[in-house]
This record gives structure tokens, sequence and C-alpha cells, in this order.
């Protein structure tokens, strides 16, 4: 759309961007504004006639170079809470997270196609980055569903919030049932058993009072075990009998009770690595991983801290009002985060506690980070130490540990309920829904082919994804003719794909 001042009055510039149906293409507005007056004022216009607007379009607006560089500037010099938008540059000390190519677009746009988008869930999970995107759309997803969710990521980059957003967003709470979060690291082992199933009166000593288990009281809600790599084997095996059977006894009981709740599990640490240790059931682990969401660092989304930062400051200072300056967002983005998201809310959060400001100086934020020994990020938006060579080395170990336990998964499933579902004519929906779910993970893996090390094993994973989509498209025909591709090319490919990656895997370690 070009702003050349003739378009015809009864039609409204902001008729161009909110059409009646969502928009194939991202429209891009050319402006004509010879001021940063003019532009400010257009744009604020433009705003005031969207607020109350019901869209999910986006859309760019440009302006002249000088143009913007005098809004920017203006916007250096006076109080920032005057202007009507924000405006932003790019920050040249840090690197944005890679944008989503074809592939990921593709799966997040199948998403929201699927479950829509969701105002009210933007207000929980925070972040514009295609990645928080993403992790929204898969919460929208996994809310529809019934299976259990396991929830990865690094410590304090939102697992429980996700768990909370998938409750809330689902048909239970809207039903009045409840989420109970239990931190399984919390619960001493001697007694988790006790705390989880409960116990019947008298069971254990004279006197001892009836205990409803937390599993019974979440009744029809969702039940959310946080830590759940911190389980010891046999109580692992009183979950996973529980998933199984839907019934459970409580302790010193005879009668079955029903285990109505739906499970959310999350963890920090890598479940894969620890089943291949023999320290996680692998069947518990793939009964627990019927539907995956993995919270990404903050560090891969360097471009939200400003819109988390602002998020945290308005509650940390309960005023609604309240900002930080564009010099202050920029020094947050220069620093690391290894505790993720809850580290940005604590240094915030003693940033006000010790200077008690609700507008603090750039000087006052690096006193903090002096005071608690922050990480300082190069231009490059990596830490300050070590060599590429050996950082790059990392991501493709890490990135190879991923899809090895993403085949690891098609593996199981192909090898065992997925083939027998097929071969018993199980609902077509259900079973497509299980293999884009895995071809989803595929696809993202191979978003990065680089990182595979070596362009023979990316080229591997990339055919296998494709016979997964040829299998797709076998169902639609008849149930027999998938079942023997499933078993003469695709279970043949799997085993191959493994023995590759395993040893691509040794390879890099030997390198090490």
């Amino acid at each position: 759309v070009v702003d050349k001042k003739s378009k015809h009055k009864a039609k409204p510039l902001t008729d161009y961007f909110l059409p009646k149906k969502k928009l194939e293409k991202i429209p891009l507005l050319r402006t004509a504004y010879s001021t940063d007056g003019k532009a400010i004022g257009g744009i604020k216009k433009l705003f005031m006639n969207i607020k109350g607007r019901d869209t999910i379009n986006a859309f760019i607006i440009g302006v002249e170079k000088k143009v913007f560089d005098d809004v920017w500037n203006n916007a250096e010099k006076e109080d920032v809470k005057k202007f009507p938008v924000f405006v932003s540059k790019p920050i040249s000390t840090v690197t944005p997270s890679a944008p989503l190519d074809s592939t990921e677009l593709r799966i997040l746009r199948h998403l929201e196609s699927l479950h829509g988008i969701s105002p009210e869930l933007e207000k929980h999970y925070v972040g514009e980055s295609e990645s928080a995107c993403l992790v929204r759309a898969l919460i929208l997803s996994a809310a529809k569903a019934e299976e259990p969710v396991l929830i990865l990521g690094d410590t304090g980059s939102g697992k429980e919030v996700v768990a909370r957003a998938i409750h809330d967003h689902s048909s239970r709470k809207r039903k009045g049932h409840e989420f109970t979060a239990v931190n399984s690291a919390t619960i001493p082992k001697h007694l988790f058993e006790f705390e989880i199933f409960g116990c019947e009166k008298g069971a254990l000593h004279v006197g001892q009072p009836l205990k409803i288990g937390l599993w019974e009281s979440a009744g029809k809600g969702t039940l959310f075990l946080d830590e759940i790599g911190d389980l010891r084997l046999d109580h692992q095996v009183k979950i996973l009998r529980t998933l199984e059977n839907g019934t459970f006894r409580r302790i010193g009981g005879t009668k079955e009770l029903k285990a109505e709740a739906r499970v959310l599990t999350a963890t920090n640490r890598n479940l894969f690595s620890m089943v291949q240790n023999n320290k996680f059931r692998e069947d518990l682990y793939y009964r627990l991983r019927g539907f995956f969401v993995r919270t990404p660092t903050l560090k891969d989304h360097l471009e939200d801290v400003p819109v988390l930062a602002c998020f945290f400051w308005k509650k940390i200072t309960e005023n609604e009002k309240a900002s930080l300056s564009p010099v202050v967002l920029e020094e947050l983005c220069n620093y690391a985060w290894p505790g993720n998201v809850r580290e940005l809310k604590m240094v915030l959060t003693h940033l006000f506690s010790l200077f008690k400001r609700e507008d603090p100086s750039v000087t006052n934020l690096k006193d903090i980070f002096y005071l608690e020994g922050r990480v300082f990020l190069t231009p490059e938006g990596l830490p300050a130490h070590g060599d590429e060579a050996s950082l790059q080395r990392t991501r493709c170990l890490q990135h190879l540990k991923r899809a090895d336990e993403v085949i690891h998964l098609c593996h199981y499933k192909f090898k065992g309920s997925l083939v027998e579902d097929i071969k018993s004519g199980e609902p077509l929906f259900s079973i497509r829904e299980s293999l884009l779910f895995l071809n989803h993970e595929i696809e993202l893996l191979c978003n990065k082919p680089t990182l595979f090390h070596g362009k023979e094993i990316f080229s591997a994973v990339y055919d296998f994804k494709g016979k997964i989509s040829y299998l797709l498209s076998l169902l639609t025909l008849d149930h027999k003719s998938a079942t023997e591709f499933l078993e003469t090319d695709i279970i043949s490919a799997l085993d191959s794909l493994l023995l590759m990656i395993s040893g691509e895997i040794e390879k890099i370690m030997s390198e090490g």
C-alpha cells in the first residue's frame, strides 16, 4: 500500500490493514511524511482507529530514513512517555534469534489455523519473537488434547507458566476443575507415595487419619508434576502404572480409585539421556511425551528482553505507566541470562528494591550487574570466552542429541502403538495428528542443516522426513498400503538413521 494522498476519502487507511479476512501477505505502507511530528501524528491516528478492532494481521509502516532518525533522536532526548509509539532500532550488541524460516513459519501457521491466536495468552506467556509465538501456538494445541504433556527447558524459562496456560485454555478449566502443581524434587523420597497417592486410615500406625493424595484431590483437573526427572525408579513405576491403567490405590488400600486428572510434567534435565543411562524408565518417558513443548532459553530470543522487562517492571513497581528508558533496555540486552526469564525478573526486582526509582538510570543497572557478577556479551551475542570452533562443536553435539531423541521417539512409535493403530484401522484423525507431530519435530531439526555436522546425516534425516510425509499421504488412500510402506521402508530407515546419528555424536566427542 503506497500512500500517495490520492486514495478515495470513503476508504480510510485503516481498511487496508484490517480486512475482513486474514491476509496471506504482510501489507507494507510506504508513507510520505515530511517531518517526525507528522509521522507520529499519522501513526497515532492509525493506531487509534485500530484500537478495539479485532485483528491478528501484522503490518509494516515505513518512513524516510531522515524522518525515522529524527523520531529516534527526539525520543532519546525527551521523556519517552510523551511519544504515542515505541520506536526501536536494531541493537548493535545483540544478535537476535534467527528468524523462523518457511518450515517453522508453516508449522506456526498450521497450528494457528487449527487453534487460533489467544490475546489473553499473550499476557501470560510474554514475548513477540517467533520463538514465543511458537510456544503459544503449542500451548493452544496441547490445551485441545488430552494426552500427557512433557515440557522441557532450562531453569527459569517458564515451564510452569506453560503448564498453567495449557490448563487455563483447556475444557477442564472451563468446567471449573483446578490446576494442581507438585514439585517432585521437594517431596522427601520416603513420603512421595504418601503425598501423591494418599493413605488409608490407620495403615501406617494407630490413630493415623485418612490421607487424600494429590492425584486424587486434583479430581478431573490438571496435575502438574514439576521436576519429574528427580523421581526414583520405584516411584516412576507407580506413576507409569497409574497412567496406563487410569487407577491407583492409596497406601494400605484395596479399592481401585480412578485417576481422572490430566497429567503435565516438566524438567530441566535431559530425560532422554537419563533413559539411555538407565536413570529414567523408557516406557514412562514415551508415555509422558504424548505432547511435547520446549521452552526456549532467553539467550535464544534476546529480542524479547525489552518486552519482558517492561512487562515485569510494571508489576514490580505496581504502576502500569512505569517504563524503562531505551538505554536501560539496550543494556539489559547486552548481558547473558543463564537463569533465563526468572533471572531477568530477579535483576529488575533488585534494581527497584535498591534504588526505589521508577525510572532507573543505566548506571543504576550496571551497579546491579556489578554486584551480582553478570556476564557481558560480545557483539555477536555470545559469552566473552571460548573460541568459535569449540562453540560450533557444542551446538552440533546438542543438535544431534536432540535429533537422536526424536528419532528414538519415532522408533518407539513406529515399532509399537502407531503401527498397531494403523493395522487395526484406528480413526484417521488421531493417527494423522500423531504423525504430524513427529513430522513437525523433524522439520524443526532440519531447519538448521549445518548443525548436523555433516551433509550426509542431514540428507538422511531430511529423507526420513519425506518418508513420513509419504506415509501421511498413503493413509488417505488405504491403511494396507500405509502398513506395507511403514514395515518395508520406514523401519529399515530408522535403524540405519539411529546408527548414523550415534556415530556422528561419537565423532564430535572424539574431536573435543
